[in-house]
């Protein structure tokens, strides 16, 4: 009976394409690290810049509720605050008078992020 390493002793070039498959599995492996890295890299900055559009929208609805509250805040005119780089749109407000609940709907937007919140407040009338 014939050894099996013998067989392939004798087959030439045998060596270059066992190289060859395990170059090519390296390259693989390597493109996929490299993949997943820079997926991993672009949701890390996608996450923070919705969390920056989030904080922002916020900022503007507190700076709106302020001015109901009487102390200085924004006065809602379109386009006119920007946060953190993030342009507010016009305030759709339903507040009438204090002790009555409004809501309040601003969207922040940044390039290609966009938040909206929308907030149920009520402020006291004494």
């Amino acid at each position: 009976m014939v050894s099996f390493f013998k067989i392939i002793g004798n087959q030439k070039g045998f060596g270059l394409i066992v190289a060859v498959f395990v170059i090519v599995i390296l390259g693989m492996f390597g493109t996929l690290i490299a993949k997943f890295t820079t997926m991993g890299s672009t949701e890390a900055a996608e996450g923070y810049l919705w969390a920056q559009a989030l904080y922002s929208a916020e900022s503007a609805a507190q700076l709106r509720i302020l001015t109901h509250d009487g102390g200085s805040g924004w006065d809602g005119s379109a386009n006119s605050l920007t946060v953190e780089q993030f342009k507010m749109t016009a305030p759709k407000d339903t507040f009438t008078n204090p002790d009555t609940s409004a809501i309040l709907v601003i969207q922040a937007t940044r390039i290609n992020v966009s938040r909206r919140i929308e907030e149920k407040f009520l402020l006291n009338g004494t």
